[in-house]
């Protein structure tokens, strides 16, 4: 069975990440794709095979986005939807949020060893 959850919230006011970094590579469909520093995604929906955002790193969503992984995906450093109304949607057979690890849509985020109350 496939992972899938939803993060929607509605932001009020401006929230930034203070180091967005630059545009974010290419998410691969064939190969793992590593996010090993700081970079932002344009919203949008976005297929690949796997994704790993390295600790230390932090990958920001420009806005509602829909991330699908066919392998995994691992948050060791942080993945957070940024900007004004966002929605964070992933869905993957795997998701992994380690220790020291954060996944946020509206700057609270589920962190390791928390999950939604459903």
């Amino acid at each position: 069975m496939r992972w899938a959850a939803a993060f929607a919230v509605s932001l009020a006011g401006a929230w930034a990440v203070s180091a967005r970094g630059e545009a974010c590579p290419h998410l691969n469909l064939t190969t793992a794709s590593r996010i090993s520093t700081s970079c932002t995604l344009d919203a949008g929906e976005y297929t690949f095979d796997t994704l790993v955002i390295e600790s230390g790193a932090t990958m920001t969503l420009g806005g509602p986005a829909r991330l699908e992984a066919a392998t995994s995906i691992e948050v060791a450093g942080k993945l957070v939807s940024g900007g004004g109304a966002g929605q964070l949607v992933v869905v993957t057979p795997t998701l992994r949020v380690p220790a020291g690890g954060h996944v946020s849509a509206d700057a609270k985020g589920y962190t390791a060893d928390s999950h939604h109350s459903s």
